[in-house]
């Protein structure tokens, strides 16, 4: 007992005589953490005016704006103005304020290659060497399609000009069609099996829907319908999908392609702007669109996000039907 007196005596001496701390481990170095970033279309295809470009960023981005000033779009062609618009934390839309024009090459350019994209707990986000990314939308004739409930008709316009004008049948009450901006994404079928079941309304149905055109990810398309002939023209009575004569769909099942837009009006019913797929983010009013932006005041945490993960209210998202 007395040696480790001693011993604890000696120390507090030596220590008030200036002696040396044991020295403390430096810090580590702050992890370096490399970002990529990839387009979500194809290069090689050609999309309709409404086609939207979307960038994915390989995980959350601390620093929204410094990621956005690397991002630019431009044509040689005249373009509307469009913002750019963060759906997450990793994933970013632009959307321009009207349809692209036809025959157009817009140039998407991501110049992030080392540029700092905000700190984690655990790591510095810097844009990987592979970030500098360039994208070419190519869109095709301009071919947009405007369907109004008060007529019962489809107007097809092509690079401006009405071309047809096709009678349809839309949802009837309670089942009414979305009213609202619709973007294809290519999805068709030609012969279509639709069926449903809903008892508390004693509603069933099994049908084959030729030159089925998907317009929602929840069951909307525009098809073919021998059964309802009686009515398309002239009242509704689908459930909820955009009923035509057979020769009708078969045309514009033979010109349609992913990007081409479809605008519906005056069924009473909107389409929900976050409906799952990028054609629904048109529906958004312009000034709330452009609050997206991570560069737009005030930004807050660093820009506004568009509700893309919060869920539709139930009777927004039941199925259509034929």
């Amino acid at each position: 007992m007395r040696v480790q007196h001693c011993a604890i005596a000696a120390a507090v001496v030596l220590a008030g005589l200036g002696a040396a701390a044991p020295a403390r481990a430096a810090d580590p170095t702050p992890r370096v953490e490399p970002v990529s970033v990839r387009f979500t279309l194809d290069p090689s295809d050609e999309y309709g005016v409404g086609q939207l470009v979307t960038v994915k960023f390989s995980q959350d981005i601390a620093d929204r704006a410094a990621a956005e000033r690397g991002l630019s779009v431009a044509s040689d062609s005249e373009i509307p103005d469009g913002s750019w618009g963060w759906m997450d934390d990793h994933t970013v839309v632009y959307r321009p304020r009207a349809f692209w024009p036809g025959n157009t090459d817009i140039t998407f350019t991501v110049d992030l290659a080392g540029v700092p994209l905000g700190e984690t707990p655990s790591a510095t986000l810097v844009g990987a060497r592979a970030a500098d990314r360039t994208f070419v939308l190519q869109t095709s004739r301009s071919f947009i399609m405007r369907i109004r409930d008060e007529s019962h008709h489809l107007l097809v316009e092509k690079d401006g000009r009405t071309v047809r004008a096709l009678p349809v049948s839309l949802g009837m009450s309670g089942w009414e069609t979305y009213s609202g901006t619709k973007i294809l994404t290519g999805e068709k079928y030609k012969k279509l099996r639709m069926v449903g079941n809903f008892p508390q309304r004693n509603e069933t149905w099994d049908v084959v829907a030729p030159y089925s055109i998907r317009l929602t990810p929840n069951g909307e398309f525009i098809h073919g319908a021998p059964w309802a002939k009686h009515r398309i023209g002239k009242w509704n009575g689908s459930h909820g999908c955009t009923n035509m004569f057979i020769r009708d769909a078969k045309w514009l099942y033979q010109r349609v392609q992913a990007g081409d837009p479809v605008v519906t009006t005056g069924t009473g019913r909107q389409l929900p702007k976050n409906l799952g797929t990028p054609g629904s983010y048109w529906n958004y009013p312009w000034k709330e669109w452009v609050s997206f932006s991570a560069l737009q005041p005030p930004t807050g945490d660093g820009g506004a996000k568009a509700q893309s993960t919060i869920p539709v209210p139930a009777d927004q998202v039941r199925p259509a039907g034929p």
